[in-house]
């Protein structure tokens, strides 16, 4: 058998939850450490892909954050923070 393998991929239209996130991590320092020619190529397109996102994109991808949260969830303040901000981590 060949060391190249078919695989068939899905096109994923939603956010990869936390373990998929963790499992797409793992399987690049994997490819990157058999691979190490690939390094300035993968940071290449990461960094690509990175700045490719307009201010639309992310002004609703915010939108909606905040619009799912209930008003409740933002009396809750950060007893951390240096000034009086709303505490947005964890949503």
């Amino acid at each position: 058998m060949s060391e190249y393998q078919y695989c068939e991929f899905q096109a994923i239209d939603r956010p990869l939850t936390a373990q998929e996130m963790g499992e797409l991590a793992t399987v690049m320092r994997a490819l990157l450490e058999k691979h190490p020619e690939l390094r300035l190529q993968a940071e290449s397109i990461a960094i690509e892909m990175i700045s490719s996102s307009s201010v639309d994109n992310i002004a609703e991808d915010v939108l909606d954050v905040v619009s799912s949260r209930g008003v409740d969830s933002f009396q809750q303040r950060d007893r951390h923070a240096k000034y009086d901000t709303v505490c947005l981590h964890n949503m």
